[in-house]
């Protein structure tokens, strides 16, 4: 009796041990299959090498920043600052200093100067293009006065929308730039 008992239980210990070989046979198998196919094979001579292809990863495109909110409609600026035997450059009005593409905006430029003022300028930078504009007295005398000028806005001025103001009396040289937009 004693032997039957130990065949019933020793039956299915025999049985798990040959299938756990199986699985852990056919698991390797696999492994080894795999492997094979990663690595390459030795180069016979007279074969043709085979090209190689890596994969780079695709660079991440940076996101186009939002721009930075200005005001909209006539602005009257204060410009402060410059070299004592300079031309003073004293107040900018820019009407609108929104304008719609194709829209006219016109500045007015107060400058004065111990010496007569030859000109005045406003270099309009924006987006995509940069233009200087020449401006004419319209008020006061070329010692002291109010200059302007206009023209059509015919660019974007999402990421950079500077004023250039440059008055020139003989050698001496006023430069003002407004920053309305600069780029980051």
């Amino acid at each position: 009796m004693k032997s039957r008992k130990k065949s019933k239980t020793t039956l299915p210990i025999v049985i798990v041990v040959i299938v756990v070989l199986l699985l852990v046979g056919f698991n390797y198998w696999l492994y080894r299959v795999g492997q094979e196919e990663e690595t390459p094979a030795p180069a016979q001579p007279g074969a043709q090498k085979q090209q190689q292809v890596a994969f780079a990863p695709t660079n991440t495109p940076t996101p186009t920043p939002t721009p930075t909110k200005i005001g909209s409609g006539r602005k009257v600026l204060s410009i402060s600052g410059g070299a004592q035997n300079e031309p003073k450059l004293t107040q900018a009005v820019i009407d609108p200093l929104d304008p719609a593409k194709g829209q006219k905006q016109s500045v007015e430029i107060s400058a004065s100067h111990t010496a007569p003022i030859d000109r005045v300028t406003v270099k309009l930078i924006t987006d995509n293009k940069s233009q200087t504009y020449p401006l004419k007295l319209e008020s006061g005398i070329t010692q002291n006065g109010v200059w302007t000028g206009s023209w059509t806005m015919d660019d974007t001025y999402l990421y950079t929308y500077i004023f250039e103001i440059t008055a020139a009396s003989g050698s001496d040289q006023a430069v003002a730039p407004i920053v309305v937009r600069k780029k980051p």
